[in-house]
């Protein structure tokens, strides 16, 4: 009897972790964060007038937006972002990223030009709300071979609501001459603090 009994526990037991094993199993994963809210075809970077003047710098291949507790983000993607010996960039350069949320449109801008003389670039960084600039120094902005990343704190946008819809992610280029390259999502939109690719802090 005490066997059989034995055996009726270990059973018992066998059942218990098959249960809570197939409850791991079934629970759900978390999605995955949210990226390239906008994609643009690449080959396209060239002024909208002058077709013949073009630029990978012009080239937009996508974009994103994405907030945190602290922060907003915004990125802008292009084929390079290398202006040094780029004739067409080194006569002025100009990257523009853009997201609605609420009644505020808020654009993201950084210029850059070329002394042909010294060779010395000039950047200049902004943004602004609904037209308004907004103090720079609350700006952060970064840029690596292919992405500029724009970094604002959520307090720069007064009166933005959890959970938000961030939509017209977009973004364009302009060159000496005029405008360039323009992309934007008119299918995917952001929601404050969606986990996203950008990790905003």
């Amino acid at each position: 009897m005490r066997t059989r009994r034995v055996v009726l526990s270990l059973l018992a037991l066998g059942l218990v972790a098959t249960g809570s094993s197939a409850t791991a199993a079934t629970k759900p994963k978390p999605p995955p964060p949210v990226c390239n809210l906008m994609t643009d075809e690449p080959g396209d970077g060239h002024d909208q007038t002058l077709k013949p003047v073009s630029s990978p710098t012009l080239d937009i291949v996508g974009g994103d937006v994405a907030t945190g507790k602290k922060t907003i983000v915004s990125v802008l993607r292009v084929k390079s972002t290398t202006v040094a010996g780029d004739k067409v960039a080194e006569r002025g350069i100009h990257w523009q990223a853009q997201v609605t949320v609420g009644p505020k449109q808020i654009n993201f801008d950084r210029h850059v030009t070329t002394n042909f003389v010294s060779g010395a670039q000039t950047i200049d960084d902004s943004f602004t709300v609904t037209g308004v600039t907004v103090d720079p120094k609350v700006l952060k902005v970064t840029m690596n071979a292919t992405e500029i990343r724009w970094t604002i704190p959520r307090s720069a946008v007064p009166g933005l609501k959890a959970k938000a819809s961030f939509t017209g992610i977009g973004g364009f280029t302009r060159d000496f001459w005029g405008a360039a390259d323009n992309g934007v999502s008119l299918t995917r939109n952001y929601v404050d603090l969606t986990p996203s690719c950008l990790k905003p802090a």
